[in-house]
């Protein structure tokens, strides 16, 4: 089993070449290690906070004109702790694959991912909602622009990140798209969805 980030690959006997230890990485990739089935991959967020309660992803807001409304309501720094308590993580699933006999990929839909979520005893993404979608892009990249704002449903004390968008259909697989709200993305200083 190997696991990892952008950033950073997590393996049995993997030693980091720095001398402090991967730590909650570490401790997430030996907890699944026994616990996935053959062919099975996992994708998910880490929320990290340290022994004082900071997290590890924040930012600085921005003084512009856009970021004014952000700084009055959460301060000066953004601080995503998504409700966890100092000195541990969390972890929130919003994917997961199962490799098929041809060896292609198959992702599980988004009841058979909450099962298996449940299996595992993690936590997905939570659903903010769920509808059918009608075919009009507009109308649904409004839709996904409306519920990535605001405050966390998980932590009111910052803004949501965006959402996944977790598609289940009868006539093809399922996939999962993330979509980045636009205050995040001016934080982050990104291009917006």
């Amino acid at each position: 089993m190997v696991s990892g980030s952008r950033r950073m690959i997590v393996a049995k006997g993997y030693q980091h070449p720095e001398t402090s230890p991967l730590g909650y990485r570490q401790l997430i990739h030996n907890a699944f290690h026994n616990c996935l089935h053959p062919g099975e991959s996992i994708y998910y967020e880490i929320v990290v906070c340290n022994e004082n309660g900071i997290p590890d992803f924040r930012q600085t807001v921005p003084k512009d004109n856009i970021s004014k409304s952000i700084r009055k309501q959460y301060g000066n720094t953004m601080r995503y702790t998504y409700n966890c308590p100092p000195d541990s993580y969390r972890i929130f699933i919003y994917r997961i694959t199962m490799q098929n006999e041809q060896g292609k990929s198959v992702q599980l839909s988004w009841n058979q991912m909450t099962r298996r979520a449940k299996e595992l005893n993690t936590n997905t993404v939570p659903m903010l909602e769920q509808f059918i979608y009608d075919g009009n892009s507009d109308t649904l990249k409004k839709r996904l622009a409306r519920i990535s704002i605001g405050p966390s449903t998980l932590d009111n004390t910052h803004i949501r990140e965006g959402v996944c968008l977790h598609v289940d259909g009868q006539t093809r697989p399922p996939q999962t798209l993330k979509y980045k709200g636009f205050e995040f993305c001016h934080l982050e200083g990104i291009r917006k969805n």
